[in-house]
């Protein structure tokens, strides 16, 4: 039973100490309804993996149905209450997750990265689209008030406690397209040395539209590119975002050197003198196309 009358006079003594004061009062409230929480799935209880994350979820959604039940009516909207509370959750459960991802990134002997990963991804994207949840609930919720929703923006998303731990997706992205290059640049070759060795015997018919196309390991290499950046997006734009740029940064400068030790060797090249090269019709159709 709560006396309004003396809760209201309450109120104004807060506004009158101002805006920090407020806060400062909102993010202690906050902490104190998310002790539960904190006992209940911090690093080392059950609950504390990614495997758990609904769980996690689902007693934040609880809670904000009991504030809706019952605090609501005590705290003033304008004070935004379950904004604090979410970035109380958000500042807690990053940390249960980073614990947790540290405590699993020792002793990967014998571990399947790809099993790892993929389980990573799926929780991550879970993650995800819960805060986006959130955030559209929270917009929803200060609709049409006079609320600086600035004083509540989440500056450390929980999604951010993966970044440090998602080498082994990138280190697997590198592999998978390492792996489709070195195949195609071997077809490739393969394909040259062959049309080579016939146009020199007097065995092939050359169809010079072929120099106007682009190699076929060019456009795969893109291609590849372009669909991991997009996969990236979906749950980084950060760290793991940039470290896979750098990854495809050093794969095209390996792709330009695979180019460059097609050109044909030179037959004589002495000091001073302009190298001199001997070359089949098909071999300056590739050069054109190199």
């Amino acid at each position: 039973n709560v006396d309004q009358e003396t809760i209201g006079q309450i109120y104004l003594i807060v506004d009158v100490l101002g805006l920090a004061f407020r806060k400062d009062l909102s993010q202690r409230i906050a902490q104190l309804q998310l002790l539960p929480y904190e006992k209940a799935f911090k690093f080392g209880t059950k609950f504390c993996s990614i495997d758990h994350l609904e769980k996690r979820f689902l007693w934040f959604r609880i809670l904000l149905k009991v504030y809706a039940s019952k605090l609501s009516k005590i705290f003033p909207k304008k004070w935004c209450l379950p904004h604090y509370l979410f970035i109380e959750f958000s500042r807690r459960t990053k940390k249960h997750i980073e614990d947790w991802l540290a405590s699993q990134n020792i002793g990967l002997e014998g571990v399947d990265m790809h099993d790892r990963v993929h389980s990573m991804l799926l929780s991550l994207k879970s993650l995800i689209s819960f805060e986006a949840e959130m955030r559209a609930t929270f917009a929803n919720y200060i609709k049409g008030e006079n609320i600086d929703d600035s004083i509540v923006d989440v500056k450390e998303p929980i999604a951010e406690a993966y970044d440090p731990y998602l080498g082994p997706y990138i280190q697997i992205e590198r592999l998978d397209l390492e792996a489709l290059m070195e195949k195609i640049n071997s077809d490739e070759q393969k394909i040259m040395n062959l049309q080579d060795q016939n146009d020199a015997n007097g065995n092939s018919t050359l169809d010079y539209r072929v120099a106007q196309q682009a190699f076929e390991s060019s456009q795969k290499m893109f291609e590849f590119i372009k669909a991991s950046l997009k996969r990236c997006n979906t749950f980084s734009s950060g760290v793991t975002y940039l470290s896979l740029s750098r990854e495809f940064r050093m794969c095209l400068h390996n792709y330009a050197l695979s180019l460059k030790f097609r050109h044909p060797s030179p037959v004589s090249a002495k000091a001073g003198e302009r190298p001199i090269y001997e070359m089949s019709k098909y071999m300056e159709v590739q050069l054109c196309r190199l």
